[in-house]
């Protein structure tokens, strides 16, 4: 059990926000590429990032695994892009370091859901 849920309903529950923070970021990410930033968006897009990246570490860890090598990177990733948008408010550079945390932090989520399940059945977790 995680969170009195079983690990089956955890993992979708897990699942289903990592699907969301995949679709808000492609979102965000061709807002940016318009020039045009969407702060909706981009607050759904970092909340379901963070979660995904929290949740995935509350999973029951035997070993290292690329996933969870994947939600250390995107932890110092998503902290950046924070930092960027919430304390620096885009300011100077903190406006590309957004941008370009916001694309790897995408590019993590989006890659590491549809692979989970092929991790899962050599024996990750």
């Amino acid at each position: 059990m995680i969170l009195g849920l079983s690990i089956a309903t955890f993992t979708l529950v897990h699942v289903i926000i990592s699907l969301i923070g995949i679709a808000t970021g492609l979102v965000v990410l061709a807002g940016m590429l318009r020039g045009k930033r969407l702060v909706g968006w981009t607050c759904i897009f970092l909340a379901t990032t963070v979660l995904t990246t929290l949740t995935g570490f509350l999973f029951p860890i035997s070993a290292f695994t690329p996933a969870l090598g994947t939600g250390v990177v995107s932890t110092i990733i998503l902290t950046f892009a924070l930092l960027a948008l919430y304390v620096f408010h885009l300011a100077g550079a903190w406006r590309a370091i957004s941008a370009s945390c916001a694309a790897v932090s995408a590019f993590c989520t989006s890659v590491g859901t549809p692979l989970m399940p092929f991790w899962k059945g050599r024996g990750g977790t």
